[in-house]
């Protein structure tokens, strides 16, 4: 009796292993083989926008090397419920992807049909006959990727026809989505961040936008009015980083709620006291980011309707930034600034950016990125936020 009940678990177990194995060998739309409850899912030229990020000091700087063995043109990069982000192409030749897996993984290791190699700094490829998978953080072990397999046939992100449509689009570089956790309350149920990238000569755009549940454009946040640049030239000049935004009618108390949920029980209880400043806050609002040997420095100007109002604003910010090294100021007769390097410079020229900025901005940012030393320009519209990152 006992043989054949070892017979009928054998066979079961292998019944099982052959399932598992024919979700990774059946060749499948990439987007059937995401989760439906991913959090964020791109689809494009990921390889190569990555390989223009890492640089090719290390392995990812050279995923573009894969166009020889796999669909590098309309990759799929997701990120599980669990945190995981993994990468992943259509196979073209198996043999040279796993010839990639050998030049920049190294450690190389077979568990059933797939071929695994796993780099030092803990990414893991995965090789099969029509697919492969690169996990970019949280290595995920090969049970743990049959599992998700097995998920995305139950429930796969390509029958959400709305986001999976969105990244079916034509044009750009890659689209990608993400699911808006915790909505706020002024958000249609559903809604989501939708982003595009654009390449073109020495140059990326990217637009953001946030769509509801049907793919219709969603205003994030309603209230912003045109800002006034010239205002900038109240930041010094030193700064590597300078953003304005012009501020109308916004419900603080709504935004302060969705704050409130998401910070630590100890600093809950100054959501009500920054609600009230900002509630005061009548004009462009600017902020700067200074070099620094150390660490980098910041700088908030917030512009009142009255003296009267920057008068309370500013004992309320001493009070509350008393013990975290930060300065208050009062400029002029109706606004008060903030800092963690001082007192604002007088008589600081006004800065002037070189572009054209269209009608109906109401958020414009201009800097240099120190990490990887490139030129941003961004704008906010009603709905999209415009970001372009150049050479120059």
């Amino acid at each position: 009796m006992k043989k054949y009940v070892t017979y009928i678990a054998a066979f079961a177990a292998m019944s099982l292993m052959s399932l598992l194995l024919s979700c990774i060998e059946k060749e499948r739309p990439l987007l059937s083989t995401v989760p439906g409850d991913a959090r964020m899912v791109a689809k494009g030229r990921i390889p190569e926008f990555l390989s223009g990020i890492c640089g090719d000091t290390v392995w990812c700087g050279h995923i573009g090397e894969l166009a020889e063995a796999a669909d590098t043109s309309s990759a799929v990069l997701f990120e599980t419920d669990d945190g995981e982000l993994l990468l992943t192409m259509r196979v073209y030749s198996q043999e040279k992807a796993k010839a990639f897996g050998r030049d920049y993984f190294g450690r190389l290791s077979r568990y059933e049909d797939l071929f695994v190699y796993t780099h030092q700094d803990g990414a893991v490829m995965y090789v099969t006959r029509t697919q492969l998978w690169i996990t970019l953080i949280n290595p995920v072990r090969p049970k743990r990727l049959w599992r998700i397999l097995k998920e995305s046939r139950k429930s796969s992100f390509e029958a959400d026809t709305i986001m999976s449509g969105f990244l079916g689009l034509d044009g750009g570089m890659l689209r990608a989505v993400r699911r808006i956790e915790g909505q706020a309350q002024w958000m249609p149920s559903g809604s989501f961040i939708a982003a595009s990238v654009a390449d073109g000569n020495g140059f990326v755009d990217i637009d953001i936008s946030v769509r509801d549940g049907r793919g219709g454009m969603v205003e994030p946040l309603p209230g912003l009015v045109q800002a006034d640049l010239s205002d900038l030239g109240m930041l010094p000049s030193g700064c590597v980083f300078k953003a304005a935004a012009g501020i109308g009618d916004i419900d603080w108390g709504d935004i302060g709620k969705e704050v409130s949920r998401r910070l630590p029980f100890g600093m809950k209880a100054f959501v009500p006291l920054a609600e009230k400043i900002m509630e005061r806050v009548d004009g462009t609002v600017v902020f700067g980011v200074t070099s620094g040997e150390e660490k980098p420095g910041w700088i908030l100007v917030l512009p009142m309707g009255s003296e009267t109002d920057a008068d309370m604003t500013l004992r309320e910010s001493c009070r509350l930034l008393k013990a975290s090294g930060v300065h208050a100021m009062k400029y002029g007769t109706s606004g008060v600034s903030l800092s963690n390097v001082g007192l604002i410079p007088g008589n600081v020229p006004v800065y002037a950016p070189d572009s054209v900025i269209s009608g109906g901005l109401s958020v414009y940012a201009d800097g240099i990125l120190p990490v990887v030393n490139r030129h941003v320009e961004v704008s906010v519209d009603k709905t999209v936020i415009h970001i372009r990152v150049s050479d120059d």
